[in-house]
């Protein structure tokens, strides 16, 4: 009985206390951890894909808003040559006016 308690509380005691606490640890990491660390990435995997169509939407109406502004910006642009064109014609009719 003597020996048995030597071996338990000696050197082999420590190896098999070691193995036990090592094998406890790779159960916490292969039960707990990696489980719980591939849940997580899938979650923000999905958040990531969700952000990323939510940009494209944004993209894609921004895109839409910059085209309508530009037309809108062109028809302007031809209304307002029109109006100095005639402002011009008006201004020569007044100085040919003035001069005669």
């Amino acid at each position: 009985m003597d020996t048995v308690l030597d071996h338990l509380s000696g050197p082999a005691g420590g190896f098999v206390f070691t193995l036990v606490i090592f094998y406890g640890g790779f159960l916490l990491i292969t039960k707990h951890l990696l489980p719980m660390a591939a849940r997580h990435l899938d979650e923000s995997d999905e958040r990531f894909r969700e952000l990323m169509d939510q940009h494209i939407k944004d993209r894609d109406t921004f895109k839409g808003s910059v085209r309508r502004l530009s037309t809108k910006h062109e028809v302007l642009h031809a209304k307002v040559e029109v109006i100095h064109d005639d402002v011009k014609g008006l201004r020569d009719t007044i100085s040919n006016t003035d001069r005669g």
